[in-house]
């Protein structure tokens, strides 16, 4: 849910929020692109009992994120950060870097992400400024 967090605090130019240094990174994949896979795995026999990772292989830090964020939206919304402790009221171990092997499922129904996470992005920013 980072990215609609980040996305709301932007549109209303509050400081955006990062727990931990902002130094990991994850891969956010578009929805649209997930249940399409989904779809098509639903018939593939060679699929079950498979665990397939779905997603994007596209990396971004979470400052970089927040720093993308901020300037699709035209926010003069700065950073500020808080340590996991502080944001879940108790130690949390992270992981520095997150990404899947779309390898199988690439096999399986040849899928490929098809937007980008700029594309993405501007989804839920378009979303969340109807919101308003």
């Amino acid at each position: 849910m980072v990215v609609p967090r980040f996305v709301q605090m932007a549109i209303r130019n509050e400081p955006i929020t990062i727990y931990g240094t902002g130094d990991q990174s994850r891969c956010f994949c578009n929805v649209s692109d997930v249940v399409g896979a989904l779809t098509k795995l639903i018939d593939c026999p060679d699929a079950v009992g498979n665990v397939i990772n779905v997603g994007t292989t596209e990396q971004i830090t979470i400052n970089a994120l927040a720093d993308k964020i901020i300037e699709m939206t035209g926010a003069t919304s700065g950073k500020t950060y808080l340590t996991y402790e502080e944001a879940y009221g108790r130690p949390f171990d992270d992981m520095l870097s997150r990404m899947p092997d779309l390898g199988k499922v690439n096999r399986l129904i040849g899928y490929e992400p098809s937007h980008t996470l700029e594309q993405t992005l501007q989804q839920v920013i378009d979303f969340e400024r109807s919101r308003l």
